[in-house]
């Protein structure tokens, strides 16, 4: 089972480097798809979002079923 929990906020949007090189929250998105594609389908997935206030986008469910 897992709930990722992503902050969605202004900060998210900076980059990683002084290059301007990778939006944070671009990165995380495509970390959770990586991690996402590895789970298997009776695995449990969750996804938070929050800024000034946490959303539950996906409640905690079967793969199989989102």
């Amino acid at each position: 089972n897992a709930v990722i929990v992503l902050d969605i906020s202004g900060s998210m949007g900076g980059s990683l480097t002084s290059k301007g090189d990778g939006n944070r929250l671009e990165l995380a998105k495509e970390a959770i798809l990586m991690f996402f594609s590895k789970l298997r389908k009776n695995d449990a997935f969750g996804l938070v979002v929050f800024n000034n206030s946490a959303k539950t986008l996906i409640p905690l469910q079967a793969v199989s079923k989102i």
